[in-house]
């Protein structure tokens, strides 16, 4: 599981907000992790639902809704994940793209590949600039988790598609460059606000987040998720605008949600859905 200040963050909050980091691609969020949960809802019963291993498929799936509730309908007190094994060997391999946002062409090339890569991250010049080995400009981080044969495969095929690194990191110092990626999704001054976005235009959505006057975007191309720190309200409607003529989703701790008002189609739906849900969980509104 991945999520930003991950020193004071704990298993419950990190379920509740379904965060996750620069390798959700290849880990999957909470939702797509958790096998069951122990909870109390608003009215202080304490229920349980899922179990603890893969194949136990009996009753509602009531641990993967609470993943992303944001703690809206019960508190998580125990939580069961399916685990992955440890990859023998991890390296960050860090690319300076220059001054300008890096061309779509270049980003195809790298997804097209036979690369396999758990992290595929670009960066603005401004949210480089508070990770490890900044050059100034523009950034990629290509993270490979594998065996250690094919890891080395790999780092070759990368260096003939992008050249040579400006900086590596194996094994510890590369699980720290991930930390450092998740770390940027922390409030801090200005909103961040995600967006999910075909990989395929992510270059062009950091360019257009760059042009409405973002302090700084980041994404995460594999799982196109596209991020933009908004410091101020004018910055956030252009970003927003843009993004909406885009055709980009707004995303909330992995969620999505429409970046521009309601589906008129869509909320009579939803609307009782919310309500019951709700109810059901806590009738008596404990629970913000």
């Amino acid at each position: 599981l991945e999520s930003a200040a991950a020193p004071r963050a704990t298993v419950g909050g990190v379920c509740a907000t379904n965060a996750s980091g620069a390798r959700r691609a290849a880990l999957g969020a909470p939702r797509d992790r958790v096998l069951g949960m122990r909870f109390v809802t608003g009215d202080g019963v304490i229920a349980r639902s899922g179990g603890r291993v893969v194949k136990n498929v009996a009753g509602y799936g009531t641990h993967r809704l609470l993943c992303g509730s944001r703690g809206s309908l019960a508190v998580i007190l125990e939580a069961s994940f399916k685990l992955l094994p440890s990859p023998a060997r991890r390296l960050a391999l860090v690319h300076a793209l220059g001054a300008s946002p890096p061309a779509a062409e270049r980003l195809r090339s790298v997804r097209l590949s036979r690369l396999e890569p758990a992290v595929l991250a670009v960066l603005d010049p401004a949210a480089a600039a508070s990770m490890p080995h900044a050059a100034g400009g523009w950034m990629m981080i290509l993270g490979l988790e594998a065996d250690a044969p094919w890891v080395a495969e790999q780092e070759d095929i990368a260096r003939g598609l992008l050249g040579t690194p400006l900086a590596r990191a194996e094994q510890h110092e590369a699980l720290a460059l991930w930390q450092a990626l998740a770390d940027l999704d922390a409030p801090r001054a200005g909103e961040v606000v995600a967006f999910g976005m075909p990989p395929g235009r992510v270059a062009e959505a950091l360019a257009s987040l760059a042009a409405a006057g973002a302090a700084s975007s980041w994404a995460h191309v594999e799982s196109g998720g596209v991020r933009a720190r908004l410091a101020t309200e004018a910055a956030r409607q252009a970003a927003l605008a843009r993004m909406q003529e885009m055709g980009a989703m707004r995303l909330h701790g992995g969620d999505v949600v429409a970046t521009g008002p309601p589906d008129p189609a869509a909320e009579p739906a939803l609307g009782p859905v919310r309500a019951q849900l709700k109810s059901a969980f806590d009738q008596r509104g404990v629970l913000v």
